[in-house]
């Protein structure tokens, strides 16, 4: 094996062992942190704060996981794109990358898959879902500066009590990445590059998905 190969495994060792340091019911903080409080009658409202051990909590926490491995993984892969005319193009290297972040956001469709299919046979936290349609959005994200079309389409869901819905989205985001990722792989399984739009859609996509669950963090942890 390549030494450039030996240090890009080893950079990613250490990253991936920063994240998993992390204990793991800290990763909802970032991403959905909260909505399984909206579900099964629960929740804060009633004097039962839903803690990690709830089971649509549980598959958040991996799904967060998950996206958040191969989000650092494509801004990586971004990287390298971006500093190519100066260190070159390492095929071998891109494919690893590649391949990781496959790996990881395949795991989070698959759990997103299956935590849609448990919140829909979960019954609403009624409480919790009159306190997400009386949520003021719009002072909200007046007030935190928040961008306008990602937390005006997260409002769209939350504002009509859909929870299961923000995970719809994030779930079709996250599905239509590993599209994005499948494409570059088939290309640079020949030695080449695609066009630059399709870096550019995944990196704003990329973006656009973390920062729409960022979004429903905050709003479950202030209106709930």
């Amino acid at each position: 094996m390549k030494a450039i190969n030996r240090n890009l495994i080893s950079k990613l060792l250490i990253g991936f062992s920063i994240i998993m340091l992390i204990p793991v019911n800290s990763f909802p903080y970032l991403y959905f942190n909260g909505s399984g409080e909206g579900y099964g009658g629960g929740g804060e409202s009633a004097g039962i704060r839903i803690n990690e051990n709830n089971t649509i909590e549980m598959y958040v926490v991996a799904g967060a996981g998950y996206f958040l491995n191969a989000h650092f993984s494509v801004q990586f892969l971004l990287r390298k794109v971006e500093v190519q005319d100066l260190k070159g193009m390492d095929y071998n290297e891109i494919q690893q990358l590649l391949n990781l972040a496959l790996e990881n956001i395949t795991s989070a469709v698959e759990t997103y898959q299956q935590l849609i299919e448990i919140a829909e046979n979960t019954p609403y936290n009624p409480l919790a879902v009159d306190k997400l349609m009386a949520f003021d959005y719009e002072g909200y994200m007046k007030e935190n500066g928040l961008n306008p079309f990602i937390f005006k389409t997260l409002a769209g869901y939350l504002s009509r009590g859909d929870i299961t819905g923000t995970f719809k989205k994030a779930h079709s985001s996250m599905a239509e990445i590993k599209n994005l990722l499948v494409t570059i792989k088939n290309d640079v399984s020949f030695d080449r590059l695609p066009a630059l739009p399709v870096f550019w859609q995944l990196n704003e996509l990329c973006s656009e998905t973390s920062i729409f669950g960022s979004y429903a963090a905050r709003v479950f942890q202030t209106a709930l």
